[in-house]
């Protein structure tokens, strides 16, 4: 069973809270659970979304969001596979990346005893680029067990821990 919590994250002497909420999806046969976690940065709303299927509850991916992003897919009823990405460029990105890897960090460490791996998904270079280097950086247990770009140009990247 995985464990719920809410915490405060320190960055740079600011604190940004975030809520966690919980959704069951049955989408197309494919059964997942999300965990949603919310929070500001001045007036910006962001989402991540921590998302477990059924048939492999060891596993575990993320994606993050800014608001309008996150209400239209919901509007839409968009799955966790075709969410849509926004790039804001409103100069935070340093807070918003260390704000989401402290959701994935906390949520490992609360659930560390049956999560096994974790993966995410970028759609170019730089994208790839960074996050590597950030759970290189944060994570250092964490180990890639697999790292390809598809015919898109879509990295997918899986960690074991």
């Amino acid at each position: 069973m995985i464990k719920k919590y809410t915490e405060s994250i320190d960055l740079d002497y600011r604190y940004y809270d975030y809520h966690e909420s919980i959704v069951n999806t049955d989408k197309e046969g494919d059964k997942y659970t999300s965990y949603i976690f919310k929070f500001n940065i001045v007036k910006d709303i962001y989402y991540v979304t921590i998302t477990i299927f059924d048939f492999d509850n060891e596993f575990f991916t993320v994606d993050f969001q800014i608001e309008e992003d996150y209400t239209q897919d919901n509007l839409n009823n968009r799955d966790c596979l075709s969410r849509t990405y926004t790039n804001t460029n409103k100069f935070n990105s340093f807070f918003v990346l260390s704000t989401v890897f402290k959701v994935i960090k906390d949520f490992y460490n609360h659930n560390k005893e049956i999560l096994h791996s974790f993966s995410f998904v970028a759609n170019d270079d730089k994208r790839h680029n960074i996050y590597k280097n950030i759970i290189r950086k944060n994570l250092h247990n964490w180990e890639i067990t697999s790292d390809e770009k598809d015919e898109k140009g879509v990295w997918h990247v899986r960690y074991k821990f």
